[in-house]
C-alpha cells in the first residue's frame, strides 16, 4: 500500500511516497530532482493493516506510519521543492509480476488550507 504525493503524472517527476510492503515493512522513498533516480529510506518492519500519512507544508514533506492510527512515527522528514498542484494518490503492487492483489483502503483524508477543484 501505497501513499503519494507527486508534482506532476509525468514519468521522472519529483515525488514522496510512504510504503507498507510485505517482507519489507514501513518505507520512504523520494525523487527531489526532476528525471533523476528514485532514493529509499527503510523503516520499521510492519505489515498491512498499517497506516501511512504524508504531510505537506510549504516544500518539507513528513512522512509517517501508525499500526492504528492513534500513535504516529515520524519516518523521514525533507524538503522537496513541488509546485502549489501536486498530485496525490493511493496505490498498491503485489511485486511479482502477473500477481493479482486487492487492497480495502480505509479512513482516507486529504486536507488542505486550499485545495484547487481544477
Amino acid at each position: 500500500m501505497i501513499t503519494c504525493i507527486r508534482e506532476s503524472l509525468a514519468p521522472g517527476s519529483r515525488y514522496a511516497s510512504t510504503f507498507v510492503a510485505p517482507g519489507n515493512g514501513l518505507s520512504y522513498q523520494r525523487r527531489t530532482v526532476t528525471g533523476q533516480a528514485s532514493a529509499h529510506t527503510a523503516g520499521p518492519m510492519g505489515t498491512a493493516p498499517y497506516r501511512v500519512r504524508l504531510e505537506r507544508i510549504g516544500n518539507v514533506i513528513i512522512s509517517f506510519t501508525s499500526p492504528a492510527g492513534a500513535t504516529w512515527r515520524q519516518l523521514r522528514r525533507q524538503t522537496i521543492t513541488l509546485g502549489a498542484l501536486v498530485q496525490v494518490g493511493l496505490a498498491v503492487t503485489s511485486h511479482q509480476d502477473g500477481q493479482l492483489i486487492t487492497a480495502r483502503f480505509s479512513d482516507v483524508q486529504i486536507v488542505s488550507s486550499s485545495i484547487s477543484t481544477n
